[in-house]
Protein backbone atom coordinates (compact mmCIF):
# COMPACT_ATOMS: atom_id res chain seq x y z
CA UNK A 1 0.00 0.00 0.00
CA UNK A 2 1.69 3.17 -1.03
CA UNK A 3 2.08 6.26 1.36
CA UNK A 4 -1.29 8.06 2.04
CA UNK A 5 0.63 11.39 2.72
CA UNK A 6 2.22 11.60 -0.62
CA UNK A 7 -1.13 10.86 -1.85
CA UNK A 8 -2.31 13.99 0.12
CA UNK A 9 0.96 15.74 -0.57
CA UNK A 10 -0.45 15.03 -4.74
CA UNK A 11 -4.26 15.94 -4.28
CA UNK A 12 -2.31 19.64 -2.60
CA UNK A 13 -0.40 20.40 -5.52
CA UNK A 14 -3.12 19.55 -7.88
CA UNK A 15 -5.62 21.83 -6.37
CA UNK A 16 -3.36 24.75 -6.22
CA UNK A 17 -2.06 24.30 -10.03
CA UNK A 18 -5.47 23.81 -11.41
CA UNK A 19 -7.14 26.44 -9.56
CA UNK A 20 -5.55 28.95 -11.35
CA UNK A 21 -4.48 26.80 -14.84
CA UNK A 22 -7.65 26.50 -16.29
CA UNK A 23 -8.75 30.63 -15.65
CA UNK A 24 -4.80 31.44 -17.28
CA UNK A 25 -5.72 28.61 -20.12
CA UNK A 26 -9.20 30.78 -20.69
CA UNK A 27 -6.82 34.49 -20.43
CA UNK A 28 -4.36 32.92 -23.04
CA UNK A 29 -7.27 32.04 -25.44
CA UNK A 30 -9.07 35.63 -25.13
CA UNK A 31 -5.95 36.83 -26.00
CA UNK A 32 -5.28 35.07 -28.85
CA UNK A 33 -8.91 35.82 -29.97
CA UNK A 34 -8.61 39.32 -29.74
CA UNK A 35 -5.17 39.49 -31.77
CA UNK A 36 -7.02 38.05 -34.14
CA UNK A 37 -9.78 39.16 -34.77
CA UNK A 38 -8.08 42.83 -34.78
CA UNK A 39 -5.89 41.12 -37.32
CA UNK A 40 -8.99 40.39 -39.27
CA UNK A 41 -10.63 43.54 -39.08
CA UNK A 42 -13.18 42.32 -36.95
CA UNK A 43 -14.39 43.26 -33.38
CA UNK A 44 -12.10 42.15 -30.32
CA UNK A 45 -14.83 42.52 -27.64
CA UNK A 46 -15.40 38.85 -26.92
CA UNK A 47 -11.36 38.18 -26.83
CA UNK A 48 -10.87 41.04 -24.58
CA UNK A 49 -14.08 39.61 -22.35
CA UNK A 50 -12.70 36.28 -22.18
CA UNK A 51 -9.03 37.62 -21.35
CA UNK A 52 -10.32 39.69 -18.78
CA UNK A 53 -12.65 37.20 -17.44
CA UNK A 54 -9.67 34.25 -17.33
CA UNK A 55 -7.23 36.87 -15.76
CA UNK A 56 -9.90 38.20 -13.07
CA UNK A 57 -10.76 33.90 -12.51
CA UNK A 58 -6.86 33.17 -11.87
CA UNK A 59 -6.15 35.50 -9.75
CA UNK A 60 -8.78 34.99 -7.79
CA UNK A 61 -7.80 30.87 -7.84
CA UNK A 62 -4.22 32.22 -6.90
CA UNK A 63 -5.00 34.14 -3.96
CA UNK A 64 -8.05 31.13 -2.70
CA UNK A 65 -4.72 28.79 -2.35
CA UNK A 66 -2.37 30.99 -1.13
CA UNK A 67 -2.59 29.24 2.42
CA UNK A 68 -1.79 26.06 0.97
CA UNK A 69 0.79 27.39 -1.68
CA UNK A 70 2.61 28.65 1.80
CA UNK A 71 1.72 26.54 4.76
CA UNK A 72 4.34 24.61 6.74
CA UNK A 73 1.64 22.13 7.97
CA UNK A 74 1.93 18.98 6.02
CA UNK A 75 -1.05 17.93 3.82
CA UNK A 76 -3.76 15.62 5.16
CA UNK A 77 -3.19 11.76 3.87
CA UNK A 78 -5.19 10.97 1.44
CA UNK A 79 -8.81 9.26 2.67
CA UNK A 80 -9.52 6.52 -0.53
CA UNK A 81 -6.04 5.06 -1.27
CA UNK A 82 -7.73 1.92 -2.64
CA UNK A 83 -10.12 4.34 -5.13
CA UNK A 84 -6.95 5.84 -6.08
CA UNK A 85 -5.05 3.00 -6.58
CA UNK A 86 -7.63 1.57 -9.10
CA UNK A 87 -7.76 4.72 -10.82
CA UNK A 88 -4.15 4.90 -12.40
CA UNK A 89 -3.62 1.21 -12.70
CA UNK A 90 -2.97 0.48 -16.27
CA UNK A 91 -5.36 -2.05 -17.35
CA UNK A 92 -3.80 -4.85 -19.33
Amino acid sequence: MPDATAYGYAQRRSWIFFAWWYPAVLSIAGLLHAVLALALGQSAETGIGMAVLGAVLASTGWALTAWLRFTRRPPRPASNLLRVERGIRVPQ
